[in-house]
């Protein structure tokens, strides 16, 4: 590019800005926002849980489960399965894991279908001797949740992780993730 054209494309970077911002001034358009970095609070739960408890035990983090169509339709399902947060081989069992920083009566019905989709899914078919537990580990405990889920036969554990007070300060008392994260 010459001098001439680097300077032609200055101009009309400036003079489509300038256009935006008067458009977007008189609401015909909006500004795009500012994207922020995802902050996946149930997924560190999960890890650091696995951490403090189950190290030293074969796990699996984020794991696909439910049968896989043979066939070319296979390599597709694959993509619209399941996903248990994590699953520990204990001992005696299999521990399927959902993590929830908050947990609703809606995690019943999730976790009682990995239970039912586990013994389905080929990398797990070899531990068909194991009995399959259920465990929801929440870092905050609504007492009528946790009785729901306990009167199901499911496991309730508390669990506090590193990001608790972010999470508590962002979703619980409404203060701007900017803040709490530190990014402004």
């Amino acid at each position: 590019m010459t001098n001439g054209n680097v300077a032609q494309s200055d101009v009309i970077k400036a003079l489509s800005q300038e256009v935006l911002a008067q458009l977007a001034a008189a609401g015909v358009v909006s500004v795009p926002r500012k994207r922020r970095m995802r902050m996946d609070w149930e997924r560190i739960l999960a890890l650091e849980y696995i951490d403090a408890f189950y190290r030293e035990k074969p796990h699996w983090m984020r794991e696909g489960i439910g049968p896989i169509p043979p066939g070319e339709e296979g390599k597709y399902y694959t993509k619209t399965r399941r996903w248990a947060d994590a699953i520990v081989r204990d001992d005696d069992a299999l521990i399927i894991i959902e993590a929830k920083m908050e947990a609703e009566p809606s995690v019943i019905g999730q976790i009682l279908n990995y239970g039912r989709l586990l013994p389905q899914t080929p990398m797990f078919r070899k531990y068909t001797d194991l009995q399959i537990k259920l465990r929801v580990v929440t870092a905050l405990t609504k007492p009528d949740v946790k009785e729901m889920v306990e009167n199901a036969g499911i496991e309730f554990v508390e669990f506090k992780p590193s990001n608790f007070n972010k999470w508590y300060a962002i979703k619980k008392l409404g203060k701007s993730y900017d803040e709490v994260m530190g990014t402004k």
